[in-house]
């Protein structure tokens, strides 16, 4: 699977009308070239149409959605209506870096929406013990920017092993659980459904992990001791529910001064956007060999 992403909201809305052309070259296992670059699609990759959207879209992945939204929203509304010319370009330039930073944030958490904005790609064509380098380029025009070629290495020789959840022996506590469990392999520990802007991770009293990104995983195998263990898991919120944005159901995991210049009208605070932070689901513990 590969992903890609533009770092500047001008050039991905120009891009999203050029496409991304993905080609790959082929490595032998003694690495000699056994084919040349060539594309893996008959045309650039580009974001659905409007049309494929509302034919592809699971409108329970939120993160779909508003990918749906950065492309064909009608308005993302940074600030309330002006007559001035200079602040009507700075709405402008605003709407576009956010409906550009929601579509990076929404291509990292979900596959749909990804897919949808043209920055993913599944290569199926793949034969174990070979080596594949692919290059991602757009053609384009477009003076106002320049863009670089990405490149990525995949080695199908390497194996990687798909962990399976463990089933020890537990006592729960609150925030934590103590374990008991042979010390072999591999331990990762997997966050299921959580709110927050970290979760910190504590292996028998020690700091072991930060989990931060997709896919919520820690490696916490060099912290594990034969036998008893005790894992706890923290959530660090943020200052939202206390700063804002609080008003006209802003979308999560982001804030911009837009955010706060297009409230119209201030309702009660028991009608504020608020947060729930904390673990929405069980932690769990998987090992592999």
């Amino acid at each position: 699977v590969l992903r890609w992403a533009v770092d500047k909201s001008s050039a991905w809305r120009a891009l999203n009308n050029y496409g991304y052309t993905i080609e790959r070259l082929t490595l032998d296992a003694n690495n000699k070239v056994s084919e040349d670059f060539k594309k893996l699609t008959a045309t650039p990759v580009k974001p659905w149409t409007y049309e494929q959207w509302a034919e592809r879209i699971n409108k329970k992945d939120d993160y779909a959605v508003i990918a749906a939204q950065t492309l064909y929203g009608e308005s993302f509304d940074v600030s309330q209506m002006t007559s001035n010319k200079a602040q009507q370009i700075d709405n402008m330039a605003d709407e576009a870096r956010m409906r550009h930073a929601f579509a990076m944030l929404s291509a990292d958490v979900s596959v749909q929406a990804a897919d949808g904005l043209g920055l993913r790609l599944t290569d199926k064509d793949v034969k174990q013990g070979n080596k594949y380098i692919y290059r991602i380029y757009s053609i384009h025009e477009n003076t106002s920017f320049t863009t670089d070629t990405a490149l990525f290495i995949i080695n199908a020789k390497e194996k990687y092993n798909v962990f399976s959840p463990l089933s020890p022996e537990a006592l729960e506590d609150e925030h934590k659980v103590t374990l008991n469990w042979n010390k072999e392999g591999k331990f990762t520990i997997a966050l299921g459904k959580w709110k927050g802007t970290v979760a910190e991770v504590k292996v028998n009293g020690v700091k072991a992990a930060v989990i931060a990104f997709p896919p919520y995983h820690a490696d916490i195998s060099k912290y594990v001791n034969q036998g008893k263990n005790t894992i706890e898991v923290t959530v660090i919120g943020s200052l939202k529910n206390l700063l804002g944005p609080h008003h006209n159901n802003p979308p999560e995991g982001f804030a911009s001064p837009g955010s706060w210049r297009s409230v119209n009208d201030y309702p009660p605070g028991s009608e504020y956007s608020m947060y729930d932070y904390g673990l929405m689901e069980e932690f769990t513990l998987q090992n592999g060999k």
